[in-house]
């Protein structure tokens, strides 16, 4: 119970801003090999606190909607 209660009091809320470069972790089964997020894609919106319009730079039409708990930092 008490790393339940405390969980959010450790945790890091990463914020981006727009133009930023993501990458989305991988819904589904991962293989041993295959790699767990796809990417890097551009934040074009943000909709609310926690979910963000991200767009593939390489292929203008496909955009969509993420939350932040399926995000990383492209650096």
């Amino acid at each position: 119970r008490y790393s339940r209660r405390n969980y959010g009091d450790y945790r890091i809320n990463e914020t981006y801003i727009i133009g930023d470069f993501v990458y989305v972790k991988r819904l589904g089964l991962n293989y041993k090999l295959a790699s767990k997020y796809n990417g890097p894609y551009q934040i074009i919106q943000q909709l609310n606190e926690s979910i963000y319009r991200l767009q593939n730079p390489n292929e203008l039409n496909e955009i969509f909607n993420v939350h932040t708990s399926r995000l990383r930092r492209c650096y």
